[in-house]
């Protein structure tokens, strides 16, 4: 049986390396939207010596292209609107005034696409995006072809996304596929 590991918010790519020793014999796919951190990306994946598909884009709910916010950090971007930072010495403001447009990817049904009865391992940490996507994936049914799902949840940060609905979201997703914290 085959088994894919998916990291959505690939970054500068070092959680591929912690992670692929975790899962040696997965099919990596590693989504980014921040072209400043593709060269990095990149760099990273071929330490790993073993294919990795870079996807140059954001892990959304619908295909096409997003804006995507970033600060003067390029580690720090996002693609959902009023983030707000608690510690703006390490973490600068996002700049919303200045979008770039990139493209975008519904990943409910890429998801279903690729996985073809693998085992699927996924790693979010995604600024946000992370509860529309898992409501896509929810109301989908896909979160059912995850075996381990590793999320940082970023509600603390987004005054948008009540506890209410994180609450709802985390049980409905423990209730579909084993659920791990990931910082």
């Amino acid at each position: 049986m085959q088994k894919i590991y998916v990291d959505l918010g690939a970054n500068e790519g070092s959680s591929l390396l912690s992670q692929s020793v975790s899962f040696p014999q997965h099919v990596i796919y590693a989504f980014e939207p921040n072209p400043a951190l593709l060269p990095s990306l990149h760099a990273i994946t071929l330490q790993l010596k073993k294919p990795v598909h870079v996807i140059w884009g954001a892990a959304w709910t619908y295909d096409g292209e997003i804006d995507l916010f970033m600060s003067s950090r390029h580690e720090s971007s996002t693609v959902v609107l009023g983030k707000v930072t608690h510690d703006p010495q390490v973490w600068p403001p996002i700049d919303y005034d200045k979008p770039t447009r990139v493209p975008c990817f519904d990943f409910a049904k890429w998801l279903r696409c690729v996985s073809g009865g693998a085992t699927v391992v996924i790693k979010m940490d995604i600024e946000g995006a992370e509860y529309a996507v898992l409501e896509r994936m929810i109301d989908t049914g896909t979160i059912a072809l995850v075996e381990d799902l590793f999320c940082e949840w970023h509600h603390d940060r987004f005054p948008q996304i009540s506890a209410s609905r994180h609450l709802a979201i985390v049980d409905q997703v423990k209730s579909r596929t084993r659920l791990h914290p990931w910082i």
